[in-house]
Protein backbone atom coordinates (compact mmCIF):
# COMPACT_ATOMS: atom_id res chain seq x y z
CA UNK A 1 0.00 0.00 0.00
CA UNK A 2 1.29 3.36 -0.97
CA UNK A 3 1.79 5.68 2.23
CA UNK A 4 1.00 9.59 1.62
CA UNK A 5 2.76 12.03 2.45
CA UNK A 6 1.87 14.59 5.83
CA UNK A 7 -0.66 17.28 4.51
CA UNK A 8 0.77 21.09 5.49
CA UNK A 9 -1.61 22.72 7.35
CA UNK A 10 -1.01 26.42 6.92
CA UNK A 11 -2.21 29.20 9.41
CA UNK A 12 -3.79 32.50 8.11
CA UNK A 13 -4.45 36.12 9.59
CA UNK A 14 -8.35 35.41 9.01
CA UNK A 15 -7.87 31.88 11.24
CA UNK A 16 -5.72 33.78 13.80
CA UNK A 17 -9.10 36.48 13.69
CA UNK A 18 -11.66 33.93 13.84
CA UNK A 19 -9.59 32.20 16.96
CA UNK A 20 -9.50 35.17 18.71
CA UNK A 21 -12.90 36.26 18.65
CA UNK A 22 -13.99 32.76 19.29
CA UNK A 23 -11.86 32.97 22.57
CA UNK A 24 -13.24 36.33 23.42
CA UNK A 25 -17.20 34.91 23.08
CA UNK A 26 -15.72 31.80 25.96
CA UNK A 27 -14.17 34.33 28.01
CA UNK A 28 -17.30 36.37 28.08
CA UNK A 29 -19.88 33.52 28.95
CA UNK A 30 -17.79 32.20 31.72
CA UNK A 31 -17.86 35.79 33.49
CA UNK A 32 -21.39 35.77 32.57
CA UNK A 33 -21.72 32.40 34.40
CA UNK A 34 -19.67 32.94 37.21
CA UNK A 35 -21.52 34.24 40.65
CA UNK A 36 -20.55 37.07 42.42
CA UNK A 37 -20.22 36.93 45.74
CA UNK A 38 -21.02 32.88 46.26
CA UNK A 39 -19.70 31.07 48.85
CA UNK A 40 -17.41 28.50 48.11
CA UNK A 41 -19.30 25.66 49.59
CA UNK A 42 -22.22 25.83 47.67
CA UNK A 43 -20.11 26.71 44.81
CA UNK A 44 -17.95 23.20 44.83
CA UNK A 45 -21.33 21.71 45.25
CA UNK A 46 -22.94 23.07 42.25
CA UNK A 47 -19.22 22.27 40.55
CA UNK A 48 -18.88 18.83 41.62
CA UNK A 49 -22.86 17.96 40.56
CA UNK A 50 -21.94 19.21 37.29
CA UNK A 51 -19.20 17.40 36.54
CA UNK A 52 -21.47 14.42 37.81
CA UNK A 53 -23.72 15.16 35.14
CA UNK A 54 -21.09 15.60 32.63
CA UNK A 55 -19.75 12.48 33.04
CA UNK A 56 -22.98 10.57 33.63
CA UNK A 57 -22.76 9.70 37.52
CA UNK A 58 -25.82 9.09 38.75
CA UNK A 59 -25.22 8.87 42.54
CA UNK A 60 -28.53 6.48 43.50
CA UNK A 61 -28.33 4.51 46.83
CA UNK A 62 -28.09 0.80 45.98
CA UNK A 63 -29.82 -1.76 47.85
CA UNK A 64 -27.52 -4.07 50.16
CA UNK A 65 -27.02 -7.75 49.33
CA UNK A 66 -28.79 -8.77 52.75
CA UNK A 67 -31.95 -7.17 51.95
CA UNK A 68 -31.90 -8.92 48.18
CA UNK A 69 -31.23 -12.60 49.88
CA UNK A 70 -34.52 -13.52 50.23
CA UNK A 71 -35.43 -12.78 46.03
CA UNK A 72 -32.14 -15.23 45.68
CA UNK A 73 -33.96 -17.69 48.22
CA UNK A 74 -37.41 -17.72 46.31
CA UNK A 75 -38.72 -15.29 48.65
CA UNK A 76 -38.71 -17.50 51.74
Amino acid sequence: MIKRGPTRIEMNLEDLKEFDAVKKEIEKKKKEKEPVGADSVSDSKTRQKEIQERIGYDPKTVPSTSSRIGELRGGV
